[in-house]
């Protein structure tokens, strides 16, 4: 069957590891696919299983170009498995994964890292959405292993193409949130192709307090050689003071072309 463009949505159905069988059993049947835009959020009753067999069918699109999926608020998806899917065609140039995890610990962490790791080199645009995370370490006190979170960024410098990223951290740990925010920057000063960056770090209270206020403007810093930034600050109290700090390293972005600041509350 020819056919360049897919897009399903099964929000809040009741669709189960037997119906993501015989979708993907369908997918096989169709292997001209260029586009595919599927979305399953609250949709509980998908387990690792209907994942698995959602991933077979995926490798066999070998003319995949762009690639949507949203899992947000599938509780029985395990963080392996989600993982797991990020194996997709080495055609593909665009993808977005959205799901919303509670807890990530840094087994977790790890795993995502392979994920990354093993996208295609040629991918140009790629949008993660990680709602709601919360590091989980057995010392609530401190993320144990700092690498684990590090290791996050090590497959950026390889992705020679990715000109475009977006995170989506809404609502996440306030650990995590500032340890994401400084590697994102890290990954950037290591890419000779990031241009465009888009953060949401909306829906977090504990972002901005004490010290931590002047580290993230000097985080800011990191990303002088972007082009196009966004950042979603809505819905968090955040002092004038820091507002004022955090302007200062743009006079520095030289090849800075536009930035949007949500600050709404």
């Amino acid at each position: 069957m020819f056919r360049k463009k897919l897009s399903y949505s099964y929000r809040s159905s009741q669709i189960t590891d037997r119906g993501m069988e015989l979708l993907s059993q369908d997918l096989k049947k169709i292997n001209s696919l260029q586009s595919i835009n599927l979305g399953f959020p609250q949709c509980q009753e998908i387990t690792d299983t209907g994942i698995i067999y959602l991933r077979e069918s995926l490798k066999e699109q070998k003319s995949l170009k762009s690639m949507n999926l949203n899992f947000r608020t599938c509780p029985k998806i395990s963080i392996p498995t989600i993982a797991d899917i990020f194996e997709i065609p080495p055609s593909l140039r665009h993808l977005s994964i959205d799901f919303t995890l509670n807890h990530i610990s840094e087994e977790g962490v790890k795993y995502l890292s392979k994920g990354i790791g093993d996208l295609p080199h040629s991918l140009q645009s790629l949008h993660l959405g990680f709602l709601n995370i919360e590091i989980n370490p057995e010392n609530d006190d401190e993320y144990e292993d700092e690498d684990a979170i590090d290791s996050l960024w090590e497959a950026f410098p390889k992705l020679t193409s990715l000109k475009s990223f977006s995170f989506n951290i809404s609502g996440c740990d306030d650990i995590f949130a500032h340890r994401i925010v400084s590697d994102i920057g890290d990954a950037v000063i290591s890419s000779e192709s990031l241009r465009n960056i888009s953060l949401d770090l909306s829906n977090n209270e504990m972002l901005f307090y004490d010290e931590r206020d002047l580290c993230f403007c000097e985080y800011l810093e990191k990303f002088k050689s972007i082009q196009n930034l966004s950042i979603n600050f809505s819905n968090r109290s955040i002092y004038t003071e820091v507002i004022e700090e955090m302007a200062e390293p743009f006079a520095d972005f030289t090849s800075l072309e536009s930035i949007t600041l949500d600050f709404t509350r």
